[in-house]
């Protein structure tokens, strides 16, 4: 922002009016978002300062390690009953809304049928939620409570289920009654073997970057919120630097429903982290947990790939997936991924979304963000946990 002192003895702008406005509003959002979210705030800002280990042991159930090196990130076997266990997709604003919800449907409409056929190991008859639940979230997203706790999971055997930016901020153990005790929903061969939760992550730059370029380039007759009224009265940096800010603390409505999503990431990341962990350590408790980060970068530059390690978590690597003939399996599921890739990839080029294609100030701004004192570090930090979640 410009702060020439031959302004101070000039009438106020609109735009220094609003962005007056909009620092008052940003302070009344902070001080809401400090109080939900001073821990992790507070965590992020002394990762870099921190060595890796210490992260499981930020909560208040400390996480045992067996001192043998990074634990293993899927406790599931892989030659276990695919449909046996309950799966969980987990995303968040600008990381797979519609994406999640296609993969799922593509994936059950293709394993169907071929099971129908009588050529797949039934084994992959995975199933959609009940019809209110299927395109939407198990529970409303960013939902705060007084527990920082969200509602039990309802995870049913052999279902693929999908949550937006959950709200994770309580002890581990009491994630593990949430996501994992299935005792007052099922019974005796109905219950699950375990649980399996793909994580949809980002480069926190690139996610800030998607959701600038979306708020601040859409059509006029689209902005019609405060916000976005807001945005568009600054210069890029400077909208680009708000809208991460809101990234970064609660909102509410359409517009800003991201509101933390940022550090909501950061957070289930650790706290997954934490969770399998617990899992381990109290395996006469918990069926096994598997968690296994997949990354929207790695679909925007390469559909295919993501797609085949989408499906192979769904899979497992060595189950025998077709009866007649199990060198089969391979090919077939590649001819799956394929043709999702495709149709996925056809469809973005027929929409062209406001935030494909190439952006002449990207770089500009992206530096701009790296360089900020405030965000930078912060970013860096996510970046690293984000990193560390998709080596495992």
């Amino acid at each position: 922002m410009n702060h020439d002192k031959s302004h101070l003895n000039k009438r106020a702008t609109p735009k220094s009016s609003f962005t007056l406005l909009l620092i008052i509003l940003l302070c009344a959002q902070l001080s809401i978002f400090y109080k939900d979210n001073r821990k992790l705030l507070t965590r992020m800002q002394k990762m870099t300062h921190e060595p890796k280990e210490a992260i499981l042991e930020h909560n208040s159930i400390a996480i045992s390690s067996s001192g043998n090196g990074p634990l293993n990130n899927s406790t599931i076997s892989n030659s276990s009953t695919p449909n046996r266990h309950a799966i969980l997709m987990i995303h968040y604003h600008k990381t797979g809304f519609v994406l999640s919800r296609l993969l799922r449907s593509h994936a059950i409409t293709h394993f169907t049928h071929y099971i129908s056929r009588g050529a797949m190991n039934p084994s992959l008859n995975f199933t959609l939620p009940p019809p209110d639940k299927s395109w939407g979230s198990i529970q409303q997203p960013r939902k705060f409570t007084s527990s920082y706790c969200p509602n039990p999971f309802d995870l049913q055997r052999g279902t693929i289920h999908v949550q937006e930016s959950p709200d994770f901020y309580c002890p581990v153990n009491e994630m593990g009654k949430i996501l994992l005790n299935d005792e007052a929903i099922s019974c005796g061969e109905s219950k699950r073997e375990g649980t399996k939760i793909i994580h949809f992550v980002r480069n926190p730059y690139s996610m800030a970057l998607s959701n600038y370029y979306y708020h601040a380039q859409t059509k006029p007759h689209l902005r019609d919120g405060k916000f976005k009224q807001h945005l568009h009265q600054l210069d890029p940096i400077d909208g680009l630097k708000l809208s991460t800010a809101q990234m970064m603390i609660r909102g509410g409505g359409v517009v800003l429903m991201p509101g933390g999503d940022l550090l909501r990431m950061a957070n289930n990341i650790i706290k997954f982290e934490q969770l399998r962990a617990y899992t381990e350590t109290n395996h006469e408790t918990y069926k096994p947990l598997a968690v296994e980060a997949l990354s929207m970068d790695d679909f925007i530059t390469d559909p295919l790939k993501f797609t085949q390690s989408y499906l192979k978590i769904l899979t497992g690597s060595t189950v025998n997936l077709f009866r007649d003939n199990p060198t089969k399996s391979g090919r077939v599921m590649g001819s799956i991924a394929k043709r999702f890739a495709q149709k996925y990839t056809k469809n973005q080029e027929d929409e062209k979304h406001v935030t494909a294609g190439k952006h002449e100030d990207k770089e500009e701004l992206l530096e701009s963000l790296k360089q900020d004192e405030i965000l930078g570090p912060i970013l860096d930090a996510i970046e690293s946990l984000v990193n560390d979640a998709l080596k495992k």
